[in-house]
């Protein structure tokens, strides 16, 4: 539950950051932020496995 909300948290600074850098890609803005989160691997189905790397 607490990754959850960390995800949803990353997420949410990542769409502000993006809107205040007025940047296209909100991969620069998230960019800030990965490093200092250990998140584990989001199973979405046996064949799409998403990956915080």
């Amino acid at each position: 539950v607490q990754d959850a909300g960390t995800r949803w948290a990353l997420l949410l600074a990542g769409a502000f950051g993006a809107y205040s850098l007025r940047a296209n890609n909100m991969a620069n803005a998230m960019g800030v932020f990965l490093p200092t989160v250990a998140l584990q691997d989001l199973h979405i189905s046996a064949w799409l496995v998403l990956s915080p790397t």
